[in-house]
């Protein structure tokens, strides 16, 4: 997945609720959802929807003349049974227009 670029910029726990924000876009594809997933080490699983779409003109900048880079921003927030300081893992899934989706680990040591 070299032409898929991504960031989680910030991500806050406080009270079984997660707030991130960041962006993510692919050279060739259209994302079309992004959620966090909580994984817990018995295998119970849990996703917080981002609102995606919003503009990065940084990243814009940054990745200068790269297909749908400008509106690549996400907000996540939502409440969550488990809690990735216990143990569990997390992760952002990224879907495709073309139903395919992509997990990309995040490190819970980036948690705020």
């Amino acid at each position: 997945m070299e032409k898929l670029h991504w960031s989680v910029d910030s991500l806050v726990l406080r009270d079984h609720t997660y707030f991130g924000f960041g962006w993510a876009f692919h050279e060739d594809k259209t994302i079309v959802g992004i959620k966090l997933t909580v994984k817990t080490p018995g295998g119970h699983s849990q996703a917080i929807s981002a609102t995606y779409g919003n503009p990065r003109d940084d990243v814009a900048s940054h990745f200068s003349g790269k297909q749908n880079s400008l509106h690549s921003g996400f907000v996540m927030y939502g409440s969550c049974k488990s809690d990735a300081e216990s143990g569990d893992t997390l992760a952002l899934l990224v879907q495709f227009d073309d139903g395919t989706a992509v997990e990309l680990p995040v490190s819970v040591s980036s948690l705020i």
